[in-house]
Formats: C-alpha cells, sequence, structure tokens
C-alpha cells in the first residue's frame, strides 16, 4: 500500500538561457519531487528540441530527504539525460545547507549513470561549469 504525503519543501524553476536553474528549499519528500519533475518536463522538454542544457539545483535550508524521494529524483535525473537532452546537472549547497557534507557522496552517485556532474559551494561556480559544459557541445 502506498501513501501519499502533501509535498514538503518548496521549489521554483527559472530558465537563463541553456541553464535551468531550481531554488529549491529542503528537507523535502517524494511528492515535492514528482511536483518538481512535472515542471521540469513542462519547462525541458521545448528546451531540448532547441539543444542541450544544463540543471542546476540551488538548495537552501536542508538538502535531506527520505529514500524514496532520491529514488524519484534518480529517476528523473536519468530521464532528464535520455530524453529531455540534460548534459549536466550542478548541486550548489553552501556551508549552511544542512546535511551537506554528509549527503554529498549520496548526490554524486545519483548523477554518475546519467550526466557529468559537481557540487558546488556557490552559484557563480555552478554558472561557470555549466557554461563550459555547453561550450563543449557548441552553445
Amino acid at each position: 500500500m502506498s501513501i501519499s504525503f502533501r509535498a514538503h519543501g518548496q521549489f521554483d524553476i527559472f530558465v537563463d538561457g541553456r541553464i535551468v536553474i531550481t531554488e529549491v528549499e529542503g528537507p523535502w519528500n517524494r511528492e515535492l519531487v514528482f511536483s518538481w519533475a512535472s515542471r521540469m518536463l513542462e519547462l525541458c522538454g521545448p528546451l531540448a528540441a532547441t539543444g542541450p542544457y544544463v540543471a542546476i539545483a540551488v538548495v537552501r535550508g536542508s538538502i535531506l530527504c527520505p529514500p524514496d524521494a532520491l529514488d524519484s529524483l534518480r529517476t528523473a535525473v536519468a530521464y532528464g539525460a535520455a530524453r529531455l537532452n540534460c548534459i549536466g546537472n550542478v548541486i550548489v549547497a553552501d556551508a549552511a545547507v544542512e546535511g551537506r557534507t554528509l549527503m554529498r557522496e549520496t548526490y554524486e552517485t545519483l548523477f554518475e549513470d546519467s550526466t557529468p556532474h559537481r557540487y558546488c559551494d556557490d552559484l557563480g561556480e555552478a554558472k561557470a561549469w555549466a557554461v563550459q559544459l555547453l561550450s563543449a557541445k557548441g552553445y
């Protein structure tokens, strides 16, 4: 039996050229990941038709979430790489983010079978890496 909850956490998504930035405040749950993935599909479907993009998640508050949320996120990331032309993923979590060090390896392994990835301290560093990755693909 599967139990559903209301979404915990919150997010906003912005498109900046070929970079898609999610600002997320956690902790979050699987239901938030489902809502986020649906919104990403709406935004990235049309973007993917014109070329690749890089996804950046800027985390505030907490990066902690339950295992089922991580599983759903892993599925969404794999889908983005396979079907939506996502060529890279970045997590931005500064020192104030709860669980940042604890969860780093978990998030890095989440992307390892899908796209190149980074774990950064600030958005400037993340954007510079994204631009470099896009430039290498001619964008």
